[in-house]
């Protein structure tokens, strides 16, 4: 299953018209899943899980030296897709050093959206806040969006660390 995840997704990304047909592409791929959704490559170890998206993915984890980067793109924290419950979710960013996730929408935005595979900032910067993650970045496919605004998002994720807010 993970081989054929990785198959779709790459073989997705190559889509026109943002590029062109993975078929075109001159070059021999295998896709191959061998063991549990976790393992060691050289000193880093890394461990997958599945996100919430309608076209599915995986979420990555990697640690080394006890520190950990975890990057969950294309994950809707308000929506579950019959993947990761936002409990598992949570568990997995718990106390990473730094954390990456997808923040597309506002909450306004996402009233429209539901259900297409991607988060608000809200609920990025809650997750970041129950799993007391140190450092955290947001991630979005949508170059139309202010800048000005990832800032302020920023701002509030530092303040809310700086005070121990907890909610928002």
């Amino acid at each position: 299953m993970a081989q054929e995840s990785l198959q779709n997704y790459l073989s997705h990304q190559m889509d026109p018209p943002t590029f062109l047909e993975f078929s075109a592409v001159k070059a021999n791929f295998q896709f191959q899943c061998k063991g549990p959704c976790d393992g060691l490559c050289i000193t880093l170890k890394y461990i997958l899980i599945p996100l919430n998206h309608p076209n599915g993915g995986h979420g990555f984890k990697i640690i080394e030296n006890n520190h950990a980067f975890v990057f969950l793109t294309d994950n809707e924290l308000g929506f579950t897709h019959l993947m990761a419950p936002y409990e598992d979710l949570c568990a997995f960013c718990q106390g990473a050093d730094l954390l990456i996730h997808d923040a597309q929408y506002t909450n306004k935005e996402y009233t429209l959206t539901k259900g297409w595979g991607h988060s608000t900032f809200e609920a990025a910067t809650k997750l970041a806040i129950d799993a007391e993650v140190k450092r955290f970045g947001i991630f979005h496919h949508d170059f139309g969006i202010a800048r000005t605004m990832i800032l302020r998002l920023s701002m509030l994720f530092v303040w809310i660390r700086l005070t121990g807010t907890r909610h928002l």
